[in-house]
């Protein structure tokens, strides 16, 4: 009988070991991550597709191991700086968590999502899911799942992204909670980070010595473990030499955390720090040329990483919260069970009106009496309802209008902090140039090439500034029409690029133009910036080529159409539907200047007279674009021509 017992127990743990294992290898989790690793992110959608292509044949079913998946392709994107990706798989990650109900899982990732919209330094954001990991942080202890390592995540984050507004007071509240929940023995790393954390607060503090000695010990606890965490380390390393006065060991410093972003692919978003660093010391040591070069890397990285305008992160404005917008589909979803909840009511309430009628037949006027109240509160109630609905929707479009200004404001400071900053280097970088010739030699040609660049660098400011406020100018005064005639209008703006015309190096042709209703001012700054487009994007590579731009119109029923077609480089078919967007550059400033407003400035003058604008056609050989024109029956054609010419004049 004992041997029975204990056979059928053995029985039992076998099985119970045989479907644990089972559960394990189902996830397949470390042939997903390799998989996952090879993704190239030549376009964020198709890198996507193929995330999702490798989860479906790998037939992944568990919430669990697929909402690992998602947080280490989080993990991978963040380590590359492609955060259009990391926000899109923890969206996913946490949408499986909430449908499960996972407290856990939702902590962690909100989490995540409020460290990356730190860093991003998008800090209301980050407060909101920081707020929320709050929430589930309190449930967790109230449960008993709340571990020291979550803890210490959840004030190292909120640390982190203190520590980024330069807010060092409450960075080191964080800190001090941080120490509260580690154990040096079972959390070895987590302790290491958070002395490498105080040593940065120390640095800060100038007591740099004390901090170098933190450093290095955390450096190889970690190095192991962390290997391209070894950036960061080493750039924090060489800002304490530099601290010190130590510009030699500072740079040897840096020149190692640059040969470990290139040796592990890890932290590339860490490169704009570095060159700015090596910018600093090179100009202290007297080296301005290599720290104008540094500086212009500093400045090509960090519009590669940082700038939404940049073709790594062109999505990044786009990035929705699938997770919002789940929440908000399923109040739609409880909005309509309501509806229906009601319609039963309603039939109840008329099958009950038919049955008193009928069985209480002496007391109907009674009955009707009763029913028409009923009905009365219900439709007063249908009416409230109705009411609140539209202000809720309308309350939805001024929250979204307010958002969309809001994106606008934000990427208005991104190219204020970034564009207007980039030419007052310069100004800077080269007026010490201009200083050290005049101190220790005067050479002429030396100073007027950086006086060259000091006038171009305050001419792009100029520029970007005039455009800024045209920009906001479009919406916010009602323009003047009157009968402006094109062809004139056209000649007229062919004044400014008479250098070009007169000495052979552009051909601009014009056929015979319309008369329509407009403003002279705006519809000028339409042709004057596509002529100017026209023109300047051309190939560098061919020194005979010559810009030649057409301008005609083709009539229809109701509208006119004006082409303008060119000879240029043509435009990238993927960036077309970004091309009337504010501040959307395709090009690096150092390649083709401008300011990435021109387009967008007349889209919305096309759009104030109620036409458009739009890429027509494009290709390697040229592109051609389309101005639609509504026709006016009320234009005089014998006079709009010198009417229109007047008006430009008294414009201009």
């Amino acid at each position: 009988m004992s041997n029975l017992k204990v056979y059928l127990i053995a029985t039992l743990l076998l099985f119970f070991y045989t479907k644990l294992q089972g559960t394990n290898n189902s996830c397949m989790t470390d042939s997903l991550t390799q998989k996952i690793d090879e993704i190239k992110v030549e376009n964020v959608d198709s890198a996507l597709y193929q995330l999702e292509q490798e989860i479906a044949y790998s037939a992944v079913s568990d919430t669990s191991c697929l909402i690992d998946i998602y947080k280490y392709y989080a993990k991978v994107n963040g380590r590359k700086s492609n955060y259009f990706l990391v926000f899109t798989a923890l969206w996913k990650a946490l949408l499986l968590a909430d449908q499960a109900e996972l407290k856990k899982e939702k902590f962690l990732i909100n989490m995540d999502i409020g460290r990356f919209y730190g860093y991003l330094k998008r800090y209301e954001k980050a407060k909101e899911h920081f707020k929320l990991g709050s929430i589930l942080k309190k449930q967790l202890y109230e449960s008993n799942e709340m571990t020291d390592g979550m803890a210490i995540d959840f004030y190292f984050y909120q640390m982190s992204m203190n520590k980024n507004k330069d807010d060092y007071k409450t960075a080191q509240i964080y800190l001090d909670s941080c120490y509260q929940h580690v154990d040096r023995e079972n959390l070895t790393g987590k302790y290491y980070f958070l002395e490498f954390e105080r040593a940065h607060l120390l640095a800060h503090n100038h007591q740099y010595e004390a901090a170098l000695e933190i450093y290095h010990e955390a450096i190889d606890s970690i190095k192991e473990s962390h290997p391209g965490y070894q950036v960061i380390m080493y750039t924090h390393v060489g800002d304490a030499y530099f601290g010190l006065s130590q510009q030699e060991k500072g740079l040897e410093a840096y020149a190692y955390a640059l040969e470990v972003i290139e040796k592990y692919k890890a932290h590339y978003d860490f490169l704009p720090e570095l060159y700015e660093r090596l910018a600093n010391i090179n100009y202290a040591l007297g080296n301005f040329e290599k720290a104008y070069l540094m500086r212009e890397k500093e400045e090509a990285f960090r519009f590669k990483f940082f700038d939404s305008r940049s073709k790594l992160n062109s999505y990044l404005l786009n990035v929705q919260d699938d997770f919002r917008i789940y929440k908000k589909e399923e109040e739609q979803r409880n909005s309509q069970l309501k509806l229906i909840q009601l319609q039963q009511k309603q039939k109840i309430l008329t099958f009950q009106r038919i049955m008193l009628v009928g069985t209480l037949f002496f007391l109907s006027m009674l009955a009707f009496a009763f029913l028409k109240f009923q009905k009365g509160k219900i439709n007063s109630e249908k009416a409230i309802n109705n009411h609140l609905q539209q202000k809720n929707l309308e309350k939805e479009e001024l929250l979204q209008h307010i958002e969309k200004k809001n994106e606008e404001l934000m990427t208005l400071s991104n190219i204020m902090s970034h564009d207007l900053k980039a030419p007052l280097r310069n100004i800077s970088s080269f007026s010490g140039l201009i200083k050290r010739q005049v101190n220790n030699g005067f050479d002429k040609e030396q100073v007027l090439s950086h006086l060259s660049f000091i006038t171009n660098s305050t001419e792009s400011m100029s520029t970007l500034i005039e455009d800024l406020l045209l920009f906001s100018k479009i919406n916010i005064e009602k323009p003047k029409f009157c009968n402006v005639n094109l062809n004139d209008l056209a000649h007229l703006v062919l004044s400014a690029f008479s250098y070009d015309i007169n000495s052979g190096i552009a051909v601009i042709n014009i056929k015979e133009l319309p008369t329509i209703k407009g403003n002279p001012g705006l519809l000028k700054t339409v042709f004057h910036n596509i002529i100017s487009n026209a023109i300047k994007y051309q190939p560098k590579d061919q020194p005979d080529h010559q810009p030649t731009v057409n301008i005609w119109c083709e009539e229809a029923e109701e509208h006119y159409c004006i082409f303008v077609e060119d000879n240029g480089i043509g435009i990238n078919l993927d960036y077309a539907d970004k091309l009337f967007q504010p501040f959307v550059r395709f090009h690096s400033v150092s390649e083709y200047k401008g300011t990435g407003l021109g387009m967008s400035i007349c889209d919305r003058v096309m759009k104030t007279h109620n036409g458009s604008i739009e890429l027509d056609h494009t290709s390697p050989a040229g592109s051609r674009f389309k101005l639609v024109f509504i026709k006016d029956d009320n234009i005089e054609k014998e006079t709009a021509g010198a009417a229109a010419f007047r008006a430009a004049e008294e414009v201009l």
